[in-house]
């Protein structure tokens, strides 16, 4: 393999193994305020609802896929057992006429 190429596959690997890249933000270690303004940073963010348990949020309705809508999304975090934290994608019921 040539010098560049190793390079490159060990700069993925170390970014891909990182905590920062892979880690899910835990909901019941952040305060309301704090997933809230988690999510509108990064606008979609996966985060563990429960120690097996977890959730795709969005900041708005814009990051729903075209054949989903966005519903409120409300959830326990360190402070409050109802976080209105942001957003989920549900997929749009199917037209039946």
């Amino acid at each position: 393999m040539m010098p560049g190429r190793v390079l490159l596959v060990a700069a993925v690997v170390a970014v891909s193994a990182s905590p920062a890249f892979s880690a899910r933000p835990d909901l019941w270690k952040l305060t309301c305020a704090e997933a809230r303004d988690l999510l509108a940073r990064h606008g979609r963010l996966t985060m563990n609802t429960g120690p097996r348990t977890y959730e795709q949020f969005v900041a708005t309705g814009a990051w729903c896929l075209p054949a989903q809508v966005a519903v409120p999304a409300v959830t326990a975090t360190r402070d409050t057992p109802a976080c209105d934290i942001g957003w989920s994608c549900i997929d749009r019921e199917p037209r039946t006429d």
